[in-house]
Parts: C-alpha cells; structure tokens; sequence
C-alpha cells in the first residue's frame, strides 16, 4: 500500500511540476493558418499560377505569325499532257518524278474574338481551380475544431481534478489529526487515501489522453506542442451580431458561373468570320504555279484567307443548351449548399440557448453542491456521518464542476461552429 501510494505520489509530482512550468498558449486561429500553410493543397496556388501565366502565353501566340516547313516527293503514273503537242519539239514533258519543298507563314488578322475570348477562358479556369481549393482547405478548419476542443475538454477536466486533489490531500491531514484524537476510525482515512489514489489514475489517464491529442494537433500544425501547452478558449460576446455567410464555396459556385459564361463567348465566337494573311514560298519540280518551268526553281504566292463557318448544324446551338443545364446544375447546387447550412447554424443557435441555461443551472447546483460537501466534511470530521458519505457527495461536487466547464465548453465550441459555417473570421 504504502509502495502504491508512493510510485503514484512520484508520478503525479512530475507531472505537477511539469504543469506548473512556465505555460505557451495556443490560439484557435492560429492553429487554423498553420494548418492550412502546412497543407500540400497550399502548394497547388503556385501549380495554378503557373498553369494560368503558361495558358496566357500560349494564348498570347496566336498574335504572332505561325511559320510550317512543309515537304513532299512523289511519282505519278501519269501527268498533264496537251493533245497535239507531241510534234512540237520545244515543248516541255512534265516529270513523273515530283517534289516540292515550302515555308508557310500565316498572320492572324481578325479572329473574331476567338483570342481575346480564350484568354478570358483562361482566367476564369484559373480563378475556379483557386476557389476549389480555398473550399478543400478551409474544410481543414473542422477538423482543427474537433481537436481543439478536445483537447480543451481534458485540459479543464484535469485542472479539476488537480483542485480536488489538493483539497484531499489539504483534508487528509486533517483526517489524520483527527484519527489520532480517537474522533475518526482509522478506516476512515484509509478511504481517503483510496479516494487519492483514484484520482491519481483519472489525472494519468486525462493527462495521457490529452498528450496523444497534443502529438496530433503538433503534426496538423507543424509546430511542436508541448505538455505545458496551454489552449486558450475563444470568448464571445452573446450580443454580437450574427455573421453573414460568406463560404468559400459562395466563390466557387461564383467562379463556376464565370467559367460557364466564358465558355458560352467561346461557343459564340466559332460562328464568326476569321481573316488571315498567308505567305508560302518553296522549290519544287515542276514550278507547282508554272507546270512548264519542269526544273527545280523557286516559287511564292501572297494571298489574305477567309474562314466563315456558315453551316454547323445547330452544334452551337447544344452547345449552349448544354452549358445551360451546368449552369442549372451550380444554381441547384448553391441552393442546397445554403439549406444545408442554415439547417446547421438553427441547430448551433437552438445548442447556445439550451446550453446559455445549462450553464445557469450548472452554476446554482455547484453552489448548493459545494455547501453539501462543505457541511459533510464538518459532519465527517465530528463522526456524525463516514467517509464513504462524505466522498460520494465530494464526487458528486467534481462531477458537477467537470460538467460545468463541459457546458462552457460546447458552447464556446457551438460559437466557433457559427463562424466556421457561415466562413467569418471571429
């Protein structure tokens, strides 16, 4: 017994010194941008900034002339002959032997927009792609909730059971005292002792639990959190305004509209005519522009092309029909989203009022609680009632405070939900 009491008496004072050494505090929005910095997803913003300048450029291109080589060497069985020319002694024989080497060059000159429109197609890729991931990152923020506030819950649930702890220890003595006097059974401050013990294993087992939470919360954050770390639980005032929900999803569903629209200008502009200048120069035999010039020479033509798509069979119109439905689809999507979360933010307002009159009547049955405790120790001190009373009604005295700073905090937790689903910061 003795040796029991000695193994968890070293224990407990290691971990008490440990507890009492100068403390680092934590902040919820702290550990909200740590997390996110951590994140592989952050690396994707630069991925989606390069994919974006890279598209402008090629885009950019279309602006410059585009040069070809072109090349082509063939036999025909047959070539262009005149009827009647055969007697004519002069006259050139075109060579079944053919090939003609050539450099194009074409210089946009009006594309109807086609340009201009594509690089609006790459930005609005861009600001999409951007938008989905601050949605895939802020989500990090429920989990960084859940650990928080777990975290939290043992932290308060073991700095109660340190204050009973002393106050047993403090009581102990005075048990020991009053033992010694003939007042108490001895048996009486065995079951103090007994009591002590119990609460030792509590403190361990809380203390190990919220460790293990600590090494998790230390890997989302990627800073080192210590055992004397200290979580600070937000304050909020019950009289502040409700935030406006401003999601990043709101952006996203925004940035799909975009994108769509951008599209439906792209499907607009395939029907507009398009002018460009062309240049093609070569060697070849024959002169493919002078079928009697039958040696190699050189040879270049200049023109301007025209391209019109009159005729394309209603393709643009589906097009547009189908850009339509996606657009039906974000409105459906964005609809539901917004249910969804008010549904949420009914719940957590409906969760901060039962627990608002939670925490009042947690309050009034500590103080009677603790009067009852208070009036059962001096009860147990001149042998009116025994130990074993007068410890249910100290249990029942910690369970009470435990509950109490349960209350304080879900509902600390229920305020930071409001923000967390309606995208304020607080």
């Amino acid at each position: 017994m003795v040796k029991n009491t000695f193994i968890f008496s070293l224990i407990i004072l290691i971990i008490t010194s440990m507890a009492h050494a100068q403390p680092d505090t934590i902040r919820l929005d702290d550990c909200y941008l740590l997390a996110m910095d951590l994140s592989p997803l952050k690396k994707q913003e630069l991925l989606n900034e390069s994919i974006y300048e890279l598209g402008l450029r090629n885009q950019q291109s279309n602006y410059l002339p585009s040069i070809s080589l072109n090349g082509k060497a063939t036999y025909q069985s047959e070539v262009i002959s005149i009827p009647g020319t055969g007697m004519i002694q002069d006259y050139p024989q075109i060579p079944k032997e053919q090939f003609q080497m050539n450099l194009d060059i074409n210089q946009n000159i009006y594309d109807g927009g086609l340009t201009k429109n594509a690089k609006k197609l790459e930005e609005s890729s861009w600001i999409l792609n951007q938008s989905e991931l601050e949605t895939e990152l802020y989500s990090i923020r429920s989990t960084i909730n859940d650990l928080f506030f777990s975290i939290l819950t043992l932290q308060e649930s073991r700095n109660i059971l340190y204050t009973t702890l002393e106050n047993l220890r403090n009581q102990q003595k005075i048990i020991s005292a009053r033992v010694s006097e003939g007042v108490i059974l001895e048996s009486n401050l065995y079951r103090i002792e007994k009591q002590i013990l119990t609460i030792q294993q509590e403190i361990i087992s809380v203390e190990s639990d919220r460790n293990a939470l600590m090494e998790v919360l230390s890997a989302w954050i990627g800073e080192p959190v210590g055992r004397n770390t200290v979580l600070k639980i937000p304050v909020f005032n019950p009289q502040e305004a409700i935030p406006e929900i401003d999601r990043p999803e709101n952006e996203m569903f925004q940035a799909q509209r975009l994108f769509l629209e951008t599209q439906r200008s792209m499907v607009q502009v395939e029907r507009s005519p398009k002018f460009s200048a062309f240049v093609q120069g070569g060697i070849g035999q024959p002169n493919p522009v002078n079928f009697f010039e039958i040696d190699p020479s050189t040879y270049y033509i200049l023109g301007i092309r025209l391209n019109w798509p009159v005729i394309n069979w209603g393709n643009v119109s589906r097009k547009k029909q189908a850009l339509n439905l996606q657009q039906d689809i974000v409105d459906t999507r964005e609809s539901n989203f917004s249910r969804n979360i008010q549904m949420i933010l009914t719940r957590l307002y409906t969760d901060i009022e039962k627990l608002e009159e939670v925490l009042k009547k947690d309050h009034e049955i500590i103080v009677l609680q603790e009067k009852i405790v208070n009036t059962a120790f001096s009860e147990f001190q001149h042998g009116v009632i025994n130990s074993t009373d007068y410890l249910t009604e100290l249990s029942a005295l910690t369970e009470s405070e435990i509950k109490r700073s349960v209350h304080k905090i879900q509902l600390a937790e229920a305020y930071i939900k409001i923000y967390t689903s309606s995208g304020q910061e607080f």
